[in-house]
């Protein structure tokens, strides 16, 4: 008499728990995936808006001292003021206040241009101006700074601009 051998497969309720098991490895990978997609694209919108503030602010500031008269123009640490107008009458100063670019115009009070800049003892700092050929030549210089998630990034921005004017 032959005997029947007995062949044993997979039942039903072991084919659920590998597919549970695979499925909740498969969420959490996704899960995983979405949130380092999530904090990238934070992070890059952050800096962008920074930045897009700063090459604005330093697109103003360049168009101003380019329209200056040279020989009124005085470069400090964190500001630069130059006489403007027809009649090189209008004093201008554009200064670092904390993280605020601030423009004056004469007495008037102080505007802020922009916010988001690198504080004055940060590196680099978030303006810094050189004047050189006795005015003639400026360096202009804005960073700005994001935060995203833990860590903080500075970005820098560079102008040379030539005046002309006498």
């Amino acid at each position: 008499m032959e005997r029947l051998q007995m062949v044993r497969g997979v039942t039903l309720v072991e084919v659920i728990i590998v597919a549970a098991i695979v499925l909740g490895l498969v969420g959490g990978l996704l899960f995983v995936l979405a949130n380092a997609g999530q904090k990238a694209w934070t992070g890059t919108e952050a800096r962008l808006v920074n930045l897009t503030q700063a090459q604005s602010a330093l697109d103003r500031v360049s168009d101003e001292v380019r329209g200056a008269c040279a020989a009124t123009i005085a470069c400090g640490a964190n500001q630069i003021s130059f006489r403007s107008g027809p009649t090189c009458t209008q004093v201008v100063t554009y200064t670092l206040a904390g993280s605020n670019l601030t423009r004056q115009v004469d007495a008037a009070a102080a505007q802020v241009v922009t916010a988001g800049l690198t504080a004055s003892s940060a590196t680099p700092p978030g303006f810094t101006t050189a004047c050189l050929s006795g005015g003639h030549l400026v360096q202009l210089q804005v960073a700005s700074q994001a935060t995203s998630g833990t860590f903080m990034r500075a970005q820098a921005l560079e102008s040379q601009v030539w005046v002309a004017n006498p």
